[in-house]
């Protein structure tokens, strides 16, 4: 039976300190997709890093709970550190839980394990989520060692290498401690500054333009507020010397950042290759160019463009290791995509890629659920419209997770949704607070109307006419969202059945 996700209870679990259970079920009690709506902050990471770490004992793709780069899985609401536990129950009644039990060791340092230590049997192959930050990895590795990149998505490979005696990756290892405690200590100092989160500036750290773009929008020095006036709203005036102490740490952080990334991968690429690499790569390859068949029908098929006549993948042209993605015109030409692609196509053919792989780990046995995490943020808008219809459309049996900050773009999914006749849930969190953590409120669209039931018990004639005139006009604008009909727009979304009928009818 389908192991589509009918709740999720989520105790103590990073931005999550107290309980919160949502639910994922129709008024039928079948398990459907779902949209978690709220500003950047208010926890929608944490819901989703949750189901991640519930069902594959990851997050971030990364088993290694304890790494102080990354955001931690514990709440930090209590001065004694405590356990989490994760409970999901699916759809076929299973109930599966996952725990951090918090361990002393070393001079009371504590130390967090997971419990279980695999992932569910059902979510074995491939990862369930992905984030913006996967695209942008993407453009940040070299294509010598892009195979590396995706090696570390498919997980039943991924347990077959290891090689952490090797005198390179301990070399290697001891240069990434020192960068790493170097960019704590950046992170310390910008830290100092309490109008600048660490967090988002920890997500920018690949990027001196973009953390100077968020700070920018946060802190004004104090000389150029007393030269210009210039003021946005939420913005606050520090020192000269606090600001040009941050402008110089992000261009060091950013430094740094890339540098740790650029070890980490050629650490993963000498485990890789040190490990009868041309046995893993051979399978990585063969996966890699099924996932090209299905990249060039959706590319086609979302992508603005008719130039183009397939998308393929090539591997272990200039290294065991590398992979190249080569572009097919309509007139024979063959090219690089970064080369005739637009930035929002090269994203949307990256994104592409991904869900081709996940789509052949489906194949291979695992569950069809997929978490969207604000994965669309920068992509043009016309086209991560179409990227979502094609989901819906060739992908309908599926149970998928959106997350999104933006009122415009949550519109636009539900309106999708609704098209193609999917069903969802929707979710806003209205706030988050350190102590509670986020308030979400569910709202629901099966709508059971018993008013007209109620109607017909008064026998009253006109009563009854009344309440079926408002159930039809609710029949018909359900049925103009989810029927390709036009519909003039009327002021604050209120029709008559006057106003709809003539698109129904037609």
């Amino acid at each position: 039976m389908k192991k589509n996700i009918r709740s999720i209870d989520i105790k103590a679990f990073r931005g999550i300190p107290q309980n919160l259970s949502l639910d994922f079920t129709d008024s039928n009690g079948h398990a459907i997709s779902a949209i978690i709506y709220g500003e950047n902050g208010s926890g929608k990471s944490s819901i989703t890093d949750a189901l991640e770490f519930v069902l594959q004992g990851k997050i971030g793709r990364s088993d290694k709970i304890n790494n102080p780069l990354r955001p931690s899985v514990r709440t930090f609401t209590s001065k004694i550190p405590q356990g989490s536990e994760i409970t999901v129950v699916f759809e076929d009644g299973e109930s599966y839980t996952r725990e951090i039990r918090v361990e002393m060791k070393d001079g009371d340092y504590p130390r967090l394990k997971s419990y279980p230590s695999d992932s569910h049997s059902s979510f074995l192959q491939v990862p369930v989520i992905l984030r913006r930050n996967d695209i942008i990895a993407y453009n940040y590795i070299e294509e010598s060692q892009r195979q590396v990149l995706f090696f570390s998505f498919l997980y039943d490979l991924k347990g077959s290498v290891k090689n952490d005696n090797d005198p390179e990756i301990i070399s290697l290892r001891d240069d990434l401690l020192i960068l790493k405690n170097s960019r704590r200590e950046l992170f310390e100092k910008i830290a100092k500054c309490p109008y600048i989160s660490i967090d988002s500036i920890e997500q920018m750290s690949h990027d001196q333009t973009l953390m100077m773009k968020y700070i920018n929008n946060r802190i004004v020095s104090r000389s150029y507020k007393n030269k210009t006036g210039y003021l946005k709203p939420h913005m606050h005036i520090v020192s000269d010397q606090s600001y040009n102490n941050i402008k110089r740490y992000t261009f060091d952080l950013a430094g740094i950042t890339q540098q740790i990334r650029a070890i980490n991968a050629n650490i993963r690429n000498k485990k890789a290759i040190n490990n009868d690499s041309k046995r893993i790569f051979a399978n990585l390859a063969s996966i890699l160019k099924d996932a090209s068949i299905f990249l060039s029908d959706s590319f086609k098929a979302i992508a603005n463009i008719n130039y183009i006549q397939s998308i393929s993948l090539s591997v272990a042209n200039i290294s065991v290791a590398s992979l190249n993605i080569k572009i097919k015109l309509v007139n024979g030409v063959q090219t690089s995509p970064n080369l005739i692609f637009s930035e929002a196509n090269f994203d949307l053919m990256i994104l592409l890629l991904y869900i081709s792989i996940i789509r052949l780990g489906v194949l291979k046995g695992q569950h069809k659920f997929l978490i969207l995490d604000d994965v669309l943020q920068s992509v043009d808008s016309s086209i991560r419209v179409k990227f979502i219809d094609y989901l819906l459309l060739n992908m309908p049996d599926w149970q998928f997770i959106f997350t999104c900050h933006d009122r415009l773009w949550l519109n636009q999914i539900k309106y999708l949704f609704n098209r193609r006749g999917h069903q969802f849930k929707e979710f806003h969190i209205n706030s988050w607070d350190f102590l509670a953590g986020p308030t979400v409120q569910e709202k629901k669209y099966e709508i059971k109307d018993a008013t007209l039931s109620t109607a017909l018990h008064t026998n009253n004639m006109r009563i009854i006419a009344a309440t079926c005139g408002f159930l039809l006009e609710k029949i018909c604008q359900k049925l103009s969202v989810n029927l390709p009909t036009s519909v003039k727009r009327r002021d604050d979304e209120k029709y008559t059945i006057g106003d709809l009928w003539g698109g129904i009818k037609k």
